[in-house]
């Protein structure tokens, strides 16, 4: 699977993190881990490091 810019994914860690940066066509990526005080780190990882994909799905809205 090939990941873009701005894909949130879960890491080995346990942690959520946005995609903000891709090496060498997807070899590495930098990633932003968010922080309890509203900061955020990042952090380069491997394709090894992450465990999980997060996908957006959209629904339909209706009111009442």
């Amino acid at each position: 699977m090939k990941l873009e810019m701005f894909t949130v994914v879960r890491l080995k860690t346990g942690q959520e993190a946005t995609i903000v940066e891709i090496f060498k066509n997807g070899e590495g990526y930098m990633v932003d881990i968010p922080l309890n005080d509203g900061g955020y780190e990042q952090e380069v990882v491997s394709p090894s490091d992450i465990a999980s994909v997060f996908e957006r799905v959209e629904k339909p809205f209706t009111v009442g």
